[in-house]
Order: C-alpha cells, then sequence, then structure tokens
C-alpha cells in the first residue's frame, strides 16, 4: 500500500521522533529536504552529542579506572566533564533516552558512577 506524500512525511517524523529511523535514512531525508519539527531537531542533536562524547567517556573510564569526571576536565580537546555533568542531570531529571541508559548499563564496569 502507498501513502500519499505528506501522510509518508508524516510516518518519517513519527519514525524520527520514536528513534526508530537510522542515521543513513535521516541522512538521506535531510539531503532532500525535510523540515523536521523543532522538537525532533532537539532529540536528533541530543543523539548526536551522546556519540561525540560516549566514546570519550569510555577512554576516560578505561584510563582512570571510573568515570567520575570533574566538570573542567577537556579530554582531547572535548570537554569531557561539562558533557558528563549535562548527562548527569538529565539521568536524573529522568530525560535520558533509555537506549542510552542501556548502552551505560552495558559498559556499567568501566562507567559505574558516571
Amino acid at each position: 500500500m502507498r501513502q500519499a506524500g505528506g501522510q509518508w512525511v508524516s510516518t518519517q517524523r513519527t519514525l524520527m521522533r520514536k528513534g526508530k529511523i537510522d542515521a543513513q535514512r535521516v541522512q538521506r531525508l535531510n539531503d532532500l529536504g525535510i523540515v523536521w519539527s523543532n522538537r525532533v531537531f532537539v532529540k536528533r542533536n541530543r543523539a548526536k552529542d551522546w556519540q561525540d562524547g560516549y566514546p570519550h567517556l569510555l577512554r576516560f573510564a578505561e584510563r582512570e579506572g571510573h568515570a567520575r569526571v570533574v566538570r573542567t576536565h577537556t579530554e582531547s580537546g572535548f570537554e569531557l566533564g561539562k558533557w558528563v555533568s549535562r548527562h548527569r542531570e538529565m539521568k536524573r531529571k529522568g530525560e535520558l533516552e533509555s537506549r542510552f541508559s542501556v548502552i551505560l548499563a552495558r559498559h556499567s564496569t568501566r562507567t559505574s558512577n558516571w
């Protein structure tokens, strides 16, 4: 069954909002000029922020044996301390996406007490 163009775009926005759309598809849709709502844009930026910071947190935790990063710490030019503080606050408020919490739990031996 084929959808009309407007309905198809609406479906893509819904998939994006629910986090059920892969980065490659998002890029192709961006290339087509799709307009995401501000709420979806913020969620996508949070995912990008996570992808930028998490590898730095893992490297820090592997080197130091813990993930208790002070707010002022910089890792390879990346403001890891600010990133960790922001994500700690999101977790405390219940705003950290469940998929990120799952990733942290998966690496709990390296990121405990982060």
